[in-house]
């Protein structure tokens, strides 16, 4: 994508500090990476806008060839990339202009907020305005009454009433829409500016409270895709309260409502960890939590591993670990000894004794 910068109040996040304002207002200074999957995301976006700025004077091929020696890059990228670009044909007309990766200033609706559209189809003959977002993920999205979505429609409309001063607002015909091709969902929404007009005057108590530094926490769908939340004491609180006290007592749609909650807890579990060792490794401590260093042995030259095992009357043994318990510390020792290397594993989060 072609910029680097990041709104403190990312559009594409607008689901999520809209309905709870503590997730910016009390963002820890730091908070998860990106996922190999967000950097998918961002690499097959990279490739879509290279191949939609391509023309006769810039095939940008090298650039291209650059995405594609990347670590993440997938062949799959290459069909998912193509047919965005055949949707993006499909809802142009000859006198479309279509606008990619325009970084748009929403500033006027909340100081500080900006994000950047995949694509803006305008028609001035038509007076017809398509906004669309390319999703790479698979968790799907939906564009009825998506906030990313309706900050991205005002924002849009802004930059093509700067470009075309004498359009009306008022007649413009508005759609929004995802493509998201891994998953097969393409969908779209008309909407007019007056009701842009309405839901920005609907959400302005919300955004009010995050510009006043309102701390307000609330649990909901969003905190799903919330990076806040190992730090959140609510979204825990309830996640864990699974009913324990009772279990034998709940029905089977109860069940299977904790065994969802459950996938849940393992994710944030994993993310708890991930964060602790991260911290730890900082010199920051966690009361009766220690790192422990697994060093990780192999074999310095396995067809030598392998004649000593043969001579012996020893099956060949894949590993030192199995090596060691089959044979016990004595006879490994005797053996195979001189054979093995150690070097540094993943240190691991232990309790201490």
């Amino acid at each position: 994508m072609t910029g680097t910068k990041h709104s403190k109040y990312p559009p594409s996040s607008a689901f999520r500090w809209l309905n709870c304002p503590a997730s910016v207002l009390l963002s820890p200074d730091d908070i998860e990476e990106d996922t190999t999957a967000a950097k998918e995301g961002t690499l097959a976006h990279k490739i879509a806008e290279l191949k939609l700025t391509a023309d006769f004077w810039n095939d940008n091929k090298e650039e291209l060839e650059d995405c594609r020696s990347n670590p993440l890059y997938k062949p799959e990228m290459e069909k998912h990339t193509d047919n965005y670009l055949k949707y993006i044909d499909s809802n142009k007309s000859s006198t479309s202009k279509v606008f990619v990766e325009t970084e748009l200033d929403l500033s006027k609706y909340m100081p500080g907020l900006f994000g950047t559209c995949d694509c803006i189809i305008y028609d001035n003959v038509l007076n017809r305005l398509d906004i669309i977002d390319f999703k790479y993920g698979f968790g799907k999205v939906e564009c009825k009454d998506n906030p990313q979505l309706m900050f991205y429609a005002l924002g849009a409309i802004d930059f093509i009433k700067n470009k075309f001063p004498e359009i009306n607002l008022e007649d413009v015909t508005i759609t929004v829409g995802i493509y998201q091709p891994r998953i097969q969902n393409i969908n779209s929404n008309f909407i007019n500016y007056k009701d842009l007009k309405k839901w920005l005057k609907r959400i302005k108590p919300q955004i009010d409270k995050v510009l006043n530094q309102k701390i307000e926490r609330n649990t909901g769908d969003w905190c799903k895709w919330c990076d806040r939340q190992i730090h959140c004491r609510e979204y825990q609180h309830e996640l864990m309260d699974c009913y324990v006290e009772d279990f034998f007592s709940l029905s089977d749609l109860e069940i299977s409502l904790n065994l969802e909650r459950l996938a849940d807890i393992e994710k944030l579990l994993k993310k708890l960890k991930a964060y602790a060792v991260k911290q730890i490794k900082a010199g920051h401590k966690f009361p009766g939590y220690k790192l422990h260093e697994v060093n990780k042995k192999s074999w310095k030259n396995e067809e030598a591993v392998n004649e000593i095992a043969t001579e012996n009357g020893l099956m060949i043994i894949p590993s030192p670990n199995q090596a060691l318990k089959k044979l016990g510390k004595k006879k490994f020792d005797e053996l195979l000894g001189d054979q093995v290397t150690t070097t540094p594993g993943t240190p691991q989060l232990k309790k201490e004794r």
